[in-house]
């Protein structure tokens, strides 16, 4: 999972999305009822901290929304000063923001007007062990000029070939560029049942095994767009169609409009 640094995740706590969720009940070993709580381990800056993980309670008919799981931590001092300590300046540039605005202004504070920080969260075989890591605009820099020299198809073919065995995953593209996003396309493939969202069919059902990919309906290379909403869970085959015909995908209609005049709209959603 990785975040956008914000200025909640350094004072009370870190959402989890939902194409996460799945995955993180299946690190927890257990699924939480609403206001429910657990006990979690973070490894963070070489360090082992203790907190909890919620799901938030509310009322789900009256919201219309599903069940919110975060990393709860408001009151754990330790894990909050190892984070602010971690991430000094963008701390210290959230403080310099909230006291210079008037008294009671509610606007948000946003790190990335200043920062390109991240914090990618990776689960781990072993229960309620979990695995934080911070990243700083000088990695994701290097990242985005070694990634662009990549074209599409061998970034995601990069991306496929990595060990699905893997826990926790600290790899690196070619030199120091490092590896942060396949997690988030398996955890979509679960969300999706390993189904294609284009034609709705579990494809390898019958050899026993799962055959679908993640595919950047912008291409990550020059988007640099890894976020659940430009992904999406495809057959190989109608990967390879996508790749060599180049439709245009239509947000409002849910649909890839070829050049030929065929358009075909999404069978299953989501999260788009």
């Amino acid at each position: 999972m990785k975040r956008p640094l914000q200025w909640s995740y350094l004072t009370s706590g870190l959402p989890i999305p939902r194409v996460f969720q799945q995955l993180t009940y299946d690190i927890l070993g257990k699924r939480l009822n609403a206001k429910e709580s657990t006990d979690v381990r973070i490894m963070l800056g070489g360090e082992l901290f203790y907190t909890k993980i919620n799901n938030i309670g509310f009322d789900q008919n009256k919201y219309n929304h599903t069940e919110i799981l975060q990393f709860k931590y408001d009151s754990n001092k330790m894990l909050l000063g190892k984070l602010q300590e971690i991430f000094e300046k963008e701390y210290r540039y959230c403080l310099d923001e909230r006291s210079e605005r008037p008294k009671g202004s509610n606007k948000r504070i946003n790190i990335a007007d200043k920062y390109d920080t991240q914090i990618i969260v990776y689960g781990t075989s072993e229960p309620g062990l979990f695995v934080w890591e911070p990243v700083f605009e000088d990695v994701i820099k290097q990242s985005k000029e070694e990634i662009a020299q990549m074209t599409e198809e061998e970034y995601e073919s990069f991306v496929e070939r990595q060990d699905p065995t893997a826990k926790v995953v600290r790899k690196s593209i070619m030199q120091n560029v490092r590896e942060l996003d396949r997690s988030i396309g398996e955890s979509l493939k679960m969300t999706y049942g390993y189904r294609c969202q284009m034609t709705g069919e579990y494809v390898g059902e019958q050899h026993g095994v799962s055959c679908v990919e993640a595919h950047h309906i912008l291409p990550f290379v020059e988007s640099l767009d890894n976020s659940t909403d430009n992904l999406m869970v495809l057959s190989p085959n109608y990967h390879r169609i996508i790749h060599k015909a180049k439709p245009h995908f239509n947000r409002k209609t849910l649909s890839f409009e070829y050049p030929n005049g065929l358009i075909e709209k999404v069978k299953l959603n989501l999260h788009l």
